[in-house]
């Protein structure tokens, strides 16, 4: 955590955190029927991010700002149990 070393997390560049390399660093909500994957568990196929479990429409969990696809009522809530999947 300490390493003093700026990555980006998406392509691991070293030295930059997405701006010089152009990566997309937040997930997109444009069309993301068409890129919803549901095994092995539901999450956005462009960036692998898993779909929150904990958002409800127009009731963001505490990480959300409320811009996503759960919050906008686009996709159902991920699962909140590994069983479930």
């Amino acid at each position: 955590p300490n390493c003093d070393t700026h990555f980006c997390y998406r392509c691991l560049k070293r030295g930059t955190s997405g701006s010089s390399c152009g990566c997309r660093l937040f997930c997109r909500n444009d069309n993301i029927l068409a890129h919803l994957v549901l095994k092995p568990y539901p999450h956005d196929a462009r960036c692998s991010c898993p779909i929150c479990p904990d958002c409800r429409p127009e009731n963001p969990c505490a990480q959300c700002s409320g811009g996503c696809v759960v919050c906008l009522g686009l996709v159902p809530p991920g699962p909140t149990e590994s069983d479930a999947l």
